[in-house]
């Protein structure tokens, strides 16, 4: 089986969740958002399978994306399943605005990276 037939699923995985935390997100304010708790449970629920299908992803995969920051990614996997008591929506929303960009860029070049390898 060949690396990309490997990690398409989570690549998938990623994207998806990606988009709809973006649907989840469209018009919101971090104000909004502290007072939504039914789409800040959807956008961590979704974050959460992008750090489940984050931690899934070969260790020689990982390494040759290095602009995935993939150890933060599970972190912040760990911390919303494990700390939840710790979640605040300031934090959510950094990942939503910051985070995420970069890794929709960075999943789309490793993505591409893989295509052209099969």
């Amino acid at each position: 089986m060949t690396m990309d037939k490997i990690v398409t699923p989570y690549i998938n995985d990623i994207k998806d969740a990606i988009k709809h935390i973006d649907e989840y997100a469209k018009g919101l304010t971090l104000r909004d958002l502290s007072n939504d708790d039914l789409r800040l449970d959807g956008i961590i629920r979704r974050l959460l399978i992008i750090g489940e299908a984050a931690k899934r992803f070969p260790e020689d995969v990982r390494r040759s994306s290095p602009s995935i920051p993939w150890k933060d990614i599970v972190g912040a996997r760990n911390i919303l399943v494990h700390d939840y008591e710790a979640i605040v929506p300031e934090e959510v929303w950094k990942i939503i605005t910051e985070d995420l960009p970069v890794l929709s860029r960075g999943i789309a070049d490793l993505e591409a990276k893989l295509k052209q390898k099969s």
